[in-house]
């Protein structure tokens, strides 16, 4: 019975240990920095630049409808995923059987 228990207590704190260890704090992969108080995070992929004072503008260049029937036509009723990658194509996931591309 006293076997027993020590191996029990024993399994208990090898659990507990690397639940610690896994659990615990581990170190960001991001690399961030503060600039006049404000948090940075660097993107690798399209560097930021600090000169001067920048201005965000939208420009509408494609709407996807579903609800149209030219829309339907091409077989896009049913958008289950939609992605948009660094150069600006656009990706979507229609579950239906077709096996159209569509590209604008």
């Amino acid at each position: 019975m006293n076997k027993q228990w020590v191996i029990k207590r024993s399994a208990c704190l090898i659990c507990t240990f690397s639940l610690l260890i896994g659990c615990g704090p581990q170190q960001d992969g991001v690399e961030r920095y503060t600039e006049e108080g404000i948090e940075v995070v660097v993107n690798h992929l399209d560097p930021y630049s600090s000169g001067g004072v920048k201005q965000l503008v939208l420009e509408e260049t494609l709407i996807i409808d579903t609800e149209k029937d030219t829309t339907a036509e091409l077989g896009l009723t049913d958008i289950s995923h939609m992605d948009v990658d660094s150069e600006g194509y656009v990706f979507i996931v229609n579950p239906s059987p077709t096996l159209r591309h569509i590209q604008c």
